[in-house]
């Protein structure tokens, strides 16, 4: 039996880099447990990159999408 409270899809977020333009992903985590599973996304250079929901609850089989955007550099 697996101990993975959450499936991560896709497991790998690429995001092509493109000269003054904001670029964005999504990732989803799924449930798979039937207790509320509670989340924290940090991202390793918060001026870069925009995270959004950092954190939260996913109900029991539920899901929860979450964006990362690059910001824009002048």
């Amino acid at each position: 039996m697996s101990n993975t409270l959450l499936r991560i899809y896709p497991s790998e977020l690429k995001m092509p880099f493109e000269l003054r333009k904001s670029n964005s992903g999504c990732i989803e985590l799924v449930n798979k447990t039937d207790q509320r599973v509670a989340f924290k996304v940090k991202t390793t250079n918060p001026k870069k990159y925009a995270v959004r929901p950092t954190s939260g609850i996913v109900p029991p089989g539920g899901s929860c999408g979450i964006t990362s955007a690059s910001t824009l550099l002048h």
